[in-house]
C-alpha cells in the first residue's frame, strides 16, 4: 500500500488478517501473576506481592524509584520492595506495576514519526491521571482501575500503526491532534477503529473485562449510553480532559466549556473538574518520573488551572457538545 486510500480498498476480513498477523508483544508473565494476585478478595500478603515484583528487575527498580521520589518526601531511603509495598499500599502498587508491565512491551512499537510516538504516550498518561483524579473527586476507592483503564484506552492505535505503518500514520498527521477527527477518519476509510482493535487485544491478553468495556466506551457521550461502572465513565471523559493540556489550536476556555458539558452528560458535576486540574503539575511529576515520559513544563498545567478559575465550566451556558 502506498497511500491512505489503499486502506479503504481492503475488506474487513483483510484488515483483521493484517492486524492479527502483525508482531505484537505479549504481556510479561509478571503481569499475569499480578492480575491473579489482585483477583483475591482477601489474604493479600504484601510479602508475596513484593516477591512477584522482584521477578522483574526493571519493575523492581521503578517501584523503589517511586517510593524514594520527592513526591513522597519520606526523608529516608527505602531499600527493600517489601517495605515499599507496605508504604505505597496495594492499590498504588497495583496500578503502577500493571501499567509498567503492560506498557513496557507496547513502547517497543515505534511510530514512524517521533511526534506521533511522543504524542501517543503523553496523551495516554495524561488521560490516566485525569481518570484517577476524576474518580477520586467523587470519593471512589477504584481510582487506580480508572488510571490503568485510561492508560490502555488507545492501545489499538499502536496495533494499527504496526499493521499498516505509514498508511495509518497519515491519518494521525492529518488529524493534527484532533482525536475526534482521527477516529472518524479510521471509520470512514477502514470501517473499523482503534477501539475495536484495542478491545480485541485486551481479550487476547486475557485482561479483566473492565478494560475492554472502558476501551469500547471511551468515545461515549453520556452515562445513558454507557450504563457502566464509574471507572468506565472516568475513562470516557479522560481523553477530553487530557486534550485541554495538549491542543493549542483550540482556545482553553472553549475546551473547558466543552469538558464541562461532557462531564455533565457522563453523570459528573462539572465542579469535579476543579479537583482534577488543581495542582496538576505536582500530580504529573510523579508519573512522568515513573514512566520516564516528558509531560511538559509545570507552567503549562498552571495556565490551564488559571483559565479554569477564570472561566469555570458552566454547561448550562454552552452549545451542545459535538458527538464523538
Amino acid at each position: 500500500m502506498n497511500d491512505k486510500g489503499a486502506l479503504s480498498k481492503l475488506s474487513s476480513a483483510e484488515l483483521w488478517t493484517r492486524v492479527k498477523d502483525c508482531r505484537l508483544p505479549s504481556p510479561p508473565v509478571v503481569a499475569q501473576q499480578l492480575l491473579t494476585f489482585f483477583e483475591k478478595d482477601d489474604d493479600r500478603d504484601p510479602r508475596q506481592l513484593a516477591q512477584i515484583i522482584s521477578r522483574d528487575p526493571a519493575l523492581s527498580a521503578r517501584i523503589l524509584k517511586l517510593i524514594n521520589s520527592a513526591y513522597y518526601g519520606l526523608g529516608r531511603e527505602i531499600t527493600t520492595l517489601s517495605h515499599a509495598v507496605v508504604i505505597l499500599g496495594p492499590q498504588t502498587v497495583r496500578s503502577h506495576s500493571l501499567s509498567f508491565c503492560l506498557t513496557q512491551g507496547l513502547r517497543q512499537i515505534k511510530l514512524r514519526r517521533v511526534e506521533h510516538y511522543e504524542g501517543y504516550w503523553k496523551r495516554s498518561l495524561l488521560s490516566a491521571l485525569c481518570a484517577r483524579y476524576l474518580s477520586l473527586s467523587v470519593g471512589s476507592r477504584d481510582s487506580e482501575t480508572a488510571f490503568l483503564a485510561a492508560l490502555l484506552q488507545d492501545i489499538g492505535i499502536l496495533v494499527l500503526a504496526e499493521a499498516f505503518r505509514d498508511d495509518y500514520e497519515r491519518l494521525l498527521t492529518e488529524a493534527n491532534g484532533d482525536h475526534d477527527r482521527f477516529t472518524a477518519s479510521e471509520r470512514r476509510l477502514m470501517g473499523m477503529d482503534h477501539l475495536s482493535v484495542g478491545s480485541w487485544l485486551v481479550d487476547l491478553w486475557h485482561l479483566p473485562e473492565v478494560f475492554r468495556n472502558a476501551i469500547k466506551a471511551s468515545h461515549s457521550r453520556s452515562a445513558v449510553d454507557l450504563a457502566e461502572s464509574l471507572p468506565v465513565r472516568c475513562v470516557a471523559l479522560s481523553g477530553y480532559l487530557a486534550d485541554i493540556f495538549l491542543r493549542s489550536d483550540v482556545k482553553q476556555d472553549d475546551q473547558l466549556a466543552d469538558a464541562g458539558t461532557r462531564a455533565e452528560l457522563l453523570g459528573f458535576d462539572p465542579a469535579d473538574l476543579a479537583y482534577v486540574l488543581e495542582g496538576f503539575g505536582e500530580k504529573a511529576s510523579e508519573v512522568s518520573s515513573f514512566f520516564e515520559i516528558n509531560l511538559g513544563e509545570s507552567d503549562c498545567w498552571d495556565s490551564v488551572w488559571e483559565e479554569a478559575q477564570t472561566h469555570p465550566p458552566q454547561p448550562d451556558k454552552l452549545r451542545p457538545a459535538a458527538g464523538r
